[in-house]
């Protein structure tokens, strides 16, 4: 289980696990053990109850979009404010929600018309296959912040400051490719399915 060490305001208790998250637009620093504990802050805790794998891999699409639309969104405000952007313009896509499976994840599962192509040159891919590479391409965004501690020197890193994020996100895909369910995950369901 994951629990919060500081509210955003105060220290609410001593860390005492081995990672420490904060998530974009949210002041509060968690500690978690181990990587679902992670995955679960950014899903809810009901990502500990789901005993599916295709729930797990929906509860993590629906996280990663809320994290990327809210990105999105500000960055979009930015520019506009900064009179970069007219009204009804709309910054080309820089980060995407992707999955080995499906390419690339639309925004809006209602839209009759989903765009599975990439239209720009190296965008952010938010991969949600796994709760590694959720995780990685997350921090690698900067739409969360992990800390892993090292006992040799007393304190947390960040996973940015010391791992090798493009080689754990590349190898974490291989092994995916060769070992994981490659079955189509359904975007949509009907109610008696």
């Amino acid at each position: 289980m994951f629990s919060v060490v500081h509210n955003g305001q105060v220290q609410v208790k001593e860390p005492e696990k081995r990672f420490q998250m904060m998530k974009a637009m949210d002041d509060n620093m968690y500690e978690a053990d181990d990587y679902r504990d992670l995955v679960a802050i950014l899903c809810g805790t009901d990502y500990y109850e789901s005993q599916s794998a295709e729930t797990d891999w929906h509860m993590r699409v629906d996280a990663a979009k809320e994290l990327c639309l809210a990105l999105i969104a500000s960055t979009e405000v930015e520019a506009e404010m900064a009179g970069e952007l007219g009204e009804d313009e709309e910054l080309d896509e820089f980060i995407i929600l992707y999955d080995e499976r499906i390419g690339k994840i639309p925004y809006s599962l209602t839209g009759p018309d989903a765009d599975y192509d990439i239209h720009v040159d190296n965008p952010e891919l938010i991969r949600v296959e796994s709760d590694k590479n959720l995780l990685w391409t997350l921090e690698k965004a900067q739409l969360i912040a992990v800390f892993e501690y090292d006992e040799d020197k007393g304190d947390y890193i960040r996973w940015l400051n010391y791992l090798n994020l493009d080689g754990l996100i590349a190898a974490e895909t291989e092994y995916f490719r060769q070992h994981g369910d490659q079955t189509r995950v359904p975007l949509f369901k009907k109610l008696e399915e």
